[in-house]
């Protein structure tokens, strides 16, 4: 059996953890406004309360995130990868953003770091891994 551990957001399996990265297309940095940040958690969001993904990690910076996740189940047709790009897609092609620098990690709140380190949610959106 020839398995391949990297796989691609189509490829990925269900009830398997991956850490997942996506990048803003010419790395702009469109996530610096705190609403486009919002924009993705309430992506998350919808898709943690349908039952669709478990978030164990995860950071957002200005031109990208990366995710500690789990995929669940189908959203209707298509996988949850394929709704949170297709819910958050829409903003990258009105806006665009200036580069700035990214905070401390401890004073950061777009990132699970908080949740690791002081147990606090911000967004309730975190599983923890060791459950």
């Amino acid at each position: 059996m020839n398995h391949n551990p990297y796989k691609r957001q189509g490829q990925m399996d269900y009830l398997q953890s991956y850490f997942y990265t996506d990048t803003i297309i010419g790395h702009k940095h469109l996530l610096q406004d705190d609403g486009f940040k919002m924009i993705v958690v309430d992506s998350w969001k919808y898709l943690i309360a349908q039952v669709k993904i478990k978030i164990y990690d995860y950071v957002i910076i200005p031109n990208h995130i990366h995710l500690l996740w789990q995929m669940l189940a189908l959203n209707g047709k298509e996988s949850p990868a394929g709704s949170f790009a297709k819910f958050t897609a829409h903003f990258s092609y009105a806006t665009s953003g200036k580069g700035r620098d990214v905070a401390a990690k401890e004073e950061y709140p777009w990132s699970s770091t908080k949740f690791y380190e002081l147990g606090i949610d911000e967004f309730g959106i975190v599983t923890d891994y060791r459950d």
